[in-house]
């Protein structure tokens, strides 16, 4: 979602504010409607019974369901995740229309043998890395490749020393 500028005077001088929009543009709202009909009908969701088996899966009321079926607004991130767990589907590409590439580690129900290996921490930081700005999660990615560079030079000095000095 964009930032919007609004410019106002205080004490002769302009200032400059941003505001986070709180209603979703159209556009954004139509889009989405049309990605959970697709995965309605990838998940085997008649279109007359999808909205009470969602009302039912994931606890929303029917009126909101009914909200994001036409478009008129947007679910809560805990719902887009209930959803897309619901759904069988990638929640990044329910709420954004990309594909992530780790989002299917959680999602992806064929998958549980790979799933069970992953600890609540190694999810909650997934959801995390998932939820920012993708400018943001780039630039954490950027920061743990460094960090990672970095406890991997310390722990090979280490083994060389220990070599070179053994007990």
């Amino acid at each position: 979602m964009y930032l919007q500028y609004t410019y106002y005077r205080t004490d002769s001088f302009l200032q400059e504010v941003y505001i986070v929009p709180m209603v979703q543009s159209e556009k954004v709202r139509k889009e989405f409607s049309q990605r959970l009909a697709r995965a309605c009908e990838q998940a085997g969701l008649n279109q007359h019974g999808r909205g009470a088996a969602i009302v039912k899966a994931i606890g929303v009321t029917s009126k909101a369901v009914s909200k994001w079926f036409n478009g008129e607004s947007l679910p809560r991130q805990d719902k887009i995740y209930a959803l897309a767990n619901f759904l069988n589907c990638d929640p990044i590409w329910l709420q954004h229309g990309k594909i992530s590439p780790v989002s299917h580690i959680i999602f992806d129900k064929d998958r549980k043998s790979f799933q069970e290996t992953l600890t609540p921490e190694h999810i909650e930081l997934i959801k995390l890395f998932n939820d920012l700005p993708e400018e943001k999660a780039l630039y954490f990615l950027e920061e743990m490749r460094k960090q990672k560079k970095y406890f991997d030079s310390v722990f090979n000095e280490m083994l060389k020393k220990k070599k070179n000095n053994p007990l």
